[in-house]
């Protein structure tokens, strides 16, 4: 028996369908648990579930109410809703993370652009409500709720916010899984108001100039403030502060760093202050598509200026993000997997129990190799045979085997998947890559289909 927590029962009914349609439903308890599973790459792993009229009663942590711990990471909540992250590994503390600043938005789908006359309401002095959600077994849980109060939109002018407010609930829930050395986030806003930009801020308090973000097939270094334009030099726009991200960031010293990982999130900041703050942005609630002609950030139009109303995203809306602090820099800290970890999840099929040839537990393909990132995995155009696909986002050569199957044969292809050449299978029947700095590869796996 492993520690199993069971978080919800609900009766929900189920339809019962025939060829010719369906025949009725039936009402069944759908039950909802959460349990550490151990999985192999690739792989599957099964686990047999059955009730007990006297079910163990596994210890949850004894631990305050406003803090949560596993054997890697430590976090305590403050009265206002920002949180103490500790790294246990390198006994570092990273404080006020989470604090959360709104701030006016009268530009576009294209530029943001502040008012001139801004207000910028923030969650430093919120009396925030911290619970804890659950027994604490395997996963453990703290839920911070603020009411938001936000100015309703800009005014008519265009050159601040109104006055009138309207409550916008926001909330964040920390998870901590057993086992993982990453904190992840769910934070839920309901926006009610218009022409604003929410983002969340993580105080890093690192000597830090530069940043990287993970993009297509590689890691970009950018400085985290904007080129200046030289005296006699001019754009039609301010050069931005505001860079893109796929999947995650980082900011390190060589010594440790703050990695934030996103699902759904491509823009962050990181502010010129001693704290050096990464700044997410969650959400920019605009009115138009194309410039209009009162923006601060851009000189004239660029667009048709189109009312977009939807585009104030007024509904409830909900992200996942994730927290890594580490030593050293991304690169040694293998940051690329912890976002791809946290990015794909598990995925979980029920059915009936039967015997069959397949083991309980088994793992399928296998690749090894430090910053050897594997970008996808799909069968092969023509049918016959498996495509793996790695590219290598540092400045220095890297390696990959690539094992686990059957492999009859094996190609580099590129990427419209012609033959490039035909590589050599070791003796173990692994596949050998050599990745160049900034290299993309892609090997096709001719394998027994019979296996």
């Amino acid at each position: 028996m492993i520690p199993l927590e069971i978080t919800a029962v609900t009766d929900t009914p189920v339809s019962l369908a025939l060829a010719s349609g369906p025949r009725g439903t039936m009402e069944v308890k759908r039950v909802t648990a959460h349990f550490r599973a151990q999985i192999p790459a690739y792989g599957y792993a099964t686990y047999a579930v059955s009730t007990d009229p006297n079910p163990v009663k596994w210890p949850a942590p004894v631990l305050a109410a406003d803090i949560i711990e596993n054997d890697f990471l430590r976090v305590r909540v403050r009265p206002n809703g920002t949180f103490d992250l500790t790294d246990k590994r390198t006994d570092h503390t990273l404080t006020g993370l989470g604090l959360f600043e709104d701030g006016g938005d009268n530009g576009d789908g294209y530029m943001f652009s502040p008012p001139p006359f801004d207000q910028v309401i923030s969650t430093i002095g919120s009396n925030a409500r911290v619970s804890k959600i659950g027994r604490g077994v395997g996963l453990q849980r703290i839920r911070i709720e603020h009411d938001l109060a936000l100015p309703i939109s800009v005014n008519d002018a265009r050159d601040r916010r109104r006055t009138e407010t309207v409550l916008c609930p926001l909330s964040v829930d920390l998870v901590l899984r057993d086992g993982v050395g990453r904190l992840e986030l769910e934070v839920t806003f309901d926006n009610r108001a218009k022409d604003h930009r929410l983002r969340m801020l993580f105080p890093t308090d690192l000597d830090v100039d530069v940043a990287h973000s993970a993009m297509q097939f590689d890691v970009m270094t950018r400085p985290i403030a904007p080129e200046p334009i030289k005296p006699g030099d001019w754009w039609v726009e301010d050069p931005p502060d505001t860079f893109p991200m796929h999947g995650w960031m980082d900011v390190n010293d060589g010594k440790r760093g703050l990695a934030v990982l996103a699902e759904g999130v491509y823009e962050f900041a990181v502010n010129r202050s001693p704290r050096r703050e990464v700044a997410l942005t969650l959400l920019r609630a605009v009115g138009y598509l194309g410039a209009r002609r009162d923006l601060t950030t851009i000189i004239g139009g660029a667009g048709p200026s189109m009312p977009t109303p939807e585009a104030q995203l007024q509904t409830t809306l909900t992200w996942r993000l994730a927290l890594c602090p580490h030593a050293n820099g991304w690169e040694e800290a293998g940051i690329w997997r912890q976002a791809a970890d946290f990015a794909t999840p598990p995925k979980l099929i029920t059915a009936v129990p039967e015997t069959g040839p397949r083991p309980l537990v088994a793992q399928g393909l296998s690749v090894m190799g430090k910053n050897a990132v594997v970008s996808s995995i799909k069968q092969a155009e023509d049918g016959d045979g498996i495509i793996v696909r790695l590219y290598n986002p540092t400045a220095v050569e890297t390696g990959a085997i690539i094992g686990g199957l059957e492999v009859q044969a094996a190609e580099t292809v590129l990427l419209d998947e012609s033959l490039l050449a035909v590589r050599p299978i070791n003796a173990d029947g692994t596949v050998s890559v050599t990745l160049s700095p900034k290299k993309i590869v892609t090997v096709c796996l001719r394998i027994d289909r019979r296996l």
